[in-house]
């Protein structure tokens, strides 16, 4: 018989768990997707094991969240003065989009798929990875 494991507020992170489980053998299923996706239900969207496999599947949660909190990430800095706060790319243009299409598409073709471009939001400063 199935038993509810979590509840997500989003189907994305429903099935992320959930591939996650099956690649261990455990068998889940997410129910009450498309409900939630025209109103929010007080049960949210359910991910179910096996009665049988209920410890094995919080087992390999807990380790799981362990694994993850020892990696730490570090956000995106701007090298000159080292503020988080920045934008992707030309937002201006964005607010025009055929012109952005065009500048995307000209900077693809004569300087070939380049990295993502940031600017710093607290000194103008351009950056990249």
């Amino acid at each position: 018989m199935p038993i509810t494991l979590r509840t997500f507020s989003n189907s994305m992170d429903a099935h992320l768990l959930k591939v996650r489980l099956e690649s261990e053998g455990i068998w889940c299923e997410v129910q009450n997707e498309n409900a939630t996706a025209y109103a929010p239900t007080p049960e949210g969207i359910k991910l179910v094991v096996l009665e049988k496999d209920i410890e094995k599947a919080q087992r390999f949660i807990d380790q799981s969240a362990h694994h993850l909190q020892d990696k730490k990430v570090k956000p995106l800095q701007c090298p000159h003065c080292n503020s988080t706060r920045y934008e992707i790319g030309h937002q201006w243009l964005r607010k025009i989009p055929i012109l952005h299409i065009l500048v995307r598409a000209m900077r693809n073709i004569l300087l070939g798929n380049s990295s993502i471009a940031y600017r710093c939001k607290d000194c103008n400063c351009t950056f990249s990875k």
